[in-house]
């Protein structure tokens, strides 16, 4: 079976520290890279993105080379097709990080086995880690604009979960280390791969209590 897991969840929740702690102790798992049209510069992690074309980017869209794919600031950003092709041709299983939307577009396709993974944690946590990322060097325009619309984003997006809930397998708070978190992704993973159902009213209870705390 053609797996594939997807890490997803809001903004600083930590899924990116999860997903490469899962790659660096367990080589079972390879990391998907994206496709963009964006400027090349210094990637947080090795070999993070494939530098394409904006032509070349858009005649993937046409073939359906793409398996799903956002414009965000006047570039584009996507998972090839290609890159799950490769991995599961080395029988690796393929790891993604994307947000919400993404999960959904590979959820619906037919082709391709998907467990969805949302990482969640405390509402105030995940702002304290925005503010610091924007505004932890200091007040300005440029990052109080970008502090604030994350912060909005995550409200929104928890207030949301209930709605998109079937799109994932299970919930995993980030709590303790990032090794433990990691240890709780493989483990709901684990369970997906042996083929068990997931816990859906679980999952729901999960995401309405999440909701609650943004109400």
């Amino acid at each position: 079976m053609n797996d594939i897991l997807i890490v997803a969840g809001p903004s600083a929740v930590g899924k990116t520290t999860i997903a490469w702690e899962m790659l660096k102790n367990d080589d079972r798992f390879e990391f998907v890279r994206s496709a963009t049209t964006r400027e090349v510069r210094g990637d947080s992690y090795s070999s993070e993105y494939i530098y394409i074309s904006r032509e070349e980017f858009e005649e993937l869209i046409r073939t359906e080379g793409v398996l799903e794919w956002t414009e965000y600031a006047g570039a584009y950003y996507g998972t090839p097709r290609s890159e799950i092709t490769r991995i599961h041709g080395a029988g690796k299983i393929p790891l993604l990080i994307l947000d919400v939307v993404g999960v959904h577009s590979l959820m619906e396709k037919k082709d391709l086995s998907v467990c969805g993974v949302y990482v969640y944690d405390d509402i105030k946590v995940m702002q304290g880690r925005i503010f610091e990322r924007y505004l932890g060097n200091g007040e300005d325009p440029d990052g109080r604009r970008r502090y604030e619309s994350r912060k909005r984003q995550n409200e929104e997006d928890y207030k949301n979960l209930p709605n998109i809930i079937d799109d994932f397998y299970a919930l995993v708070k980030n709590e303790d280390t990032p090794e433990e978190g990691a240890k709780r992704v493989a483990a709901a993973f684990g369970r997906f791969e042996e083929r068990i159902p997931k816990d859906a009213g679980e999952n729901l209870r999960l995401a309405k209590e999440i909701q609650a705390t943004v109400k």
